[in-house]
C-alpha cells in the first residue's frame, strides 16, 4: 500500500523512416526522461478477516461487551483501501463499530430464548463500494440467571418441631426455567 508510484519513462526521439544516403550522414537523437505519476484504480475488493468463525459470549453479558474484532486487507492505495465494517444480517441483537470493525453485544441476550446466532458481517471500500463477507457463529453460554419460582399460588405455611432429625425438615415444590 503506497500512496504513490512513480515510473520513469524514457522517451527517444528516432527517425525511423531514415532515408538511404549514398554517404555517411549523422542523425540527431533526441532523449528526455519524464516522470509519471500512476493513479490507483479502486480494482480490489476489501478482504474481510477474523481470527475465529465461531465464538461464545454468556448469556448475562452486558451491552457493549466485545465479542470479536475484524480486520480488512484490500491491495489497492490507502484511499482506495479504506472501508467501513457492517452486519448484514445480526438480528439486532449485535453491533459492529463501523471504523473499528469491533462486534459488540446490542441488545440483552437469553440463551433459553436463542441458544446461537449466525452472523454475518461485511466490509466495505468507502471510495467504489465493493463489498467483501464473513460469518460467525455466536454460541450463547446458559447462566443461572433464573429465580426458582414455587409450584401453585397458596402460600405454605407448616411446623417443625425443634429436635427433628434430618437436613431436611420439609419438601416444598419449585420450578426454575433453566
Amino acid at each position: 500500500h503506497t500512496a504513490d508510484t512513480v515510473v520513469v519513462v524514457t522517451l527517444r526521439d528516432v527517425n525511423d523512416n531514415a532515408p538511404v544516403f549514398e554517404s555517411t550522414a549523422e542523425f540527431l537523437v533526441e532523449e528526455n526522461s519524464q516522470r509519471m505519476k500512476v493513479i490507483d484504480v479502486n480494482d480490489h475488493e476489501p478482504l474481510l478477516r477474523s481470527s475465529r468463525t465461531s465464538v461464545e459470549i454468556n448469556e448475562v453479558a452486558a451491552r457493549g461487551t466485545s465479542i470479536l474484532r475484524f480486520e480488512v486487507d484490500d491491495a489497492d492505495c490507502i484511499e482506495n483501501a479504506a472501508s467501513i465494517f457492517g452486519i448484514e444480517e445480526g438480528y439486532g441483537v449485535f453491533g459492529i463499530t463501523p471504523t473499528s470493525g469491533e462486534l459488540y453485544v446490542s441488545s440483552p441476550l437469553d440463551f433459553e430464548s436463542q441458544s446461537h446466532y449466525n452472523i454475518t458481517v461485511f466490509a466495505k471500500n468507502i471510495a467504489g463500494g465493493e463489498k467483501s463477507f464473513k460469518s460467525v457463529i455466536v454460541q450463547v453460554k446458559d447462566s443461572n440467571d433464573e429465580r426458582p419460582r414455587f409450584v401453585g399460588g397458596t402460600p405454605v405455611q407448616f411446623s417443625v418441631f425443634e429436635n427433628l432429625p434430618g437436613p431436611y425438615p420439609a419438601v416444598i415444590g419449585s420450578t426454575i426455567s433453566e
